[in-house]
């Protein structure tokens, strides 16, 4: 009976240490390219203020129609200390011209039996713009002058009247 409690109590410790891992951990986002357009990949750079980020640690990406939420699950274990990294990059995909909210959650495995729980770290903006469309040719002032120019004279050749009269004579 108190390997049982012992071992509660141990499975709980290790769930304060992880709930206050996940509730203290301090983001900066920022996003490459940081003005995307349309059809450009994008990706989300996280910046940890206090350096507790591990790289190894597993992230999903999961969007709505314009909700884009990036979920990092945190290991029950200490990182190792090659692998605390100040900044990770994430792939969000690629996205229409519009405005999406982008929502950063640490989650955590409940040791106890249950669904594993995230906490909201940041919620932002994510503005993507439209592609710039192509404008049609133009002609240079030159060319629309010349073109103008053939016109005037096409145009005296064909209602001239010595073209109406060789067309009606008769021999």
């Amino acid at each position: 009976m108190h390997r049982t409690l012992i071992r509660l109590f141990g499975l709980t410790l290790v769930s304060a240490v992880l709930h206050v891992q996940a509730a203290t951990a301090q983001y900066d986002i920022s996003f490459i390219p940081p003005f995307p357009l349309s059809g450009q990949p994008v990706v989300a750079r996280l910046t940890d203020d206090v350096r507790t980020m591990c790289s190894g640690e597993p992230a999903i990406v999961t969007r709505e129609p314009s909700t884009i939420t990036l979920s990092i699950r945190l290991n029950d274990t200490s990182c190792p200390p090659q692998d605390v990294v100040e900044s990770r990059d994430f792939a969000l995909g690629v996205f229409g011209a519009g405005t999406y909210q982008v929502i950063v959650q640490n989650c955590v495995d409940d040791p106890l039996p249950g669904e594993p729980y995230c906490l909201q770290q940041l919620a932002t903006r994510l503005v993507v713009g439209a592609q710039p469309v192509d404008a049609a040719p133009t002609f240079s002032h030159w060319g629309a002058l010349a073109l103008t120019f053939g016109l005037a004279i096409f145009g005296r050749r064909a209602l001239s009247p010595r073209n109406r009269n060789s067309q009606h004579s008769v021999c």
